[in-house]
């Protein structure tokens, strides 16, 4: 008799924790994966509209800064054509570096530089890299053959081969296409070694002082603020430039 009452009570505690966990667990897990699409949802709605905000065009490219981009053009369309991307990238990536300049600008002795990295700042590791100096070499001999390029393979000193080992990269940078602003800014974003949580906290995509955008980054261990548009912004202005269109047409034809 005990026995048996036993094996009942055992039965009616399987059947309480069944209904239980249909009755509550069940619900409680679907509720939550709900909340998790949801809000998903939400953070995607607002990743989209913040980068909308953020690339709202302004007035950041000078006289100057135009009649370098014509002077570099014939440069930048080759090397975007030879990779398939747009030619505004390699433009927005170059201004953002160097200024348009063809090595690095140094400010202090107002000179060009032949850093290591040239013109785009090709960086295998950052500086404090071992065999950094080794590492991009490797890299641009690697790019050299992959194109059967026959210049001089240093970025440092050759600004063609500069052009192609930076469109090289923005190619290989790209996850989501290149069709949306989304793409766009993952690909700048991977340019710069994807630091930060998102692209939408780097300065170095979206930074827009002009639109309210004040964003800052840390250099040699100090918080500086970035006065200097990021690369959306800049690609943003390229893509409605009447002055761009005509310098491609110079160059490109109809």
């Amino acid at each position: 008799m005990n026995e048996f009452k036993l094996l009942e009570l055992n039965y009616m505690i399987k059947q309480a924790f069944k209904k239980f966990v249909i009755g509550i667990i069940v619900p409680v897990i679907i509720i939550l994966i709900m909340l998790i699409i949801f809000t998903s949802n939400i953070q995607r709605g607002l990743y989209d509209s913040k980068i909308e905000h953020l690339t709202e065009e302004s007035q950041y490219l000078t006289d100057r800064d135009y009649l370098m981009i014509t002077q570099n053009y014939g440069y930048y369309s080759w090397a975007a054509t030879k990779c398939d991307i747009p030619v505004e990238l390699m433009i927005a990536i170059h201004h953002r570096e160097c200024r348009l300049h063809r090595g690095y600008y140094s400010y202090r002795r107002k000179i060009i530089v032949h850093n290591l990295g040239g013109p785009f700042m090709l960086d295998c590791g950052g500086e404090g890299t071992p065999d950094f100096e080794a590492n991009i070499r490797h890299y641009e001999h690697k790019i050299a053959k992959k194109y059967n390029y026959k210049g001089d393979t240093r970025v440092s000193h050759n600004f063609e081969f500069a052009c192609l080992v930076a469109a090289n990269e923005i190619k290989n940078k790209t996850r989501y296409g290149l069709d949306t602003e989304r793409g766009i800014a993952d690909t700048f974003w991977g340019y710069n070694g994807r630091v930060h949580k998102s692209y939408l906290d780097s300065a170095y995509v979206c930074s827009d002082p002009k639109n309210g955008n004040v964003m800052s980054f840390f250099f040699k261990g100090k918080r500086t603020i970035d006065t200097n548009p990021g690369c959306l912004a800049i690609l943003k202005e390229l893509k409605n430039s009447k002055k761009l269109k005509a310098i491609a047409l110079k160059y490109d034809g109809d």
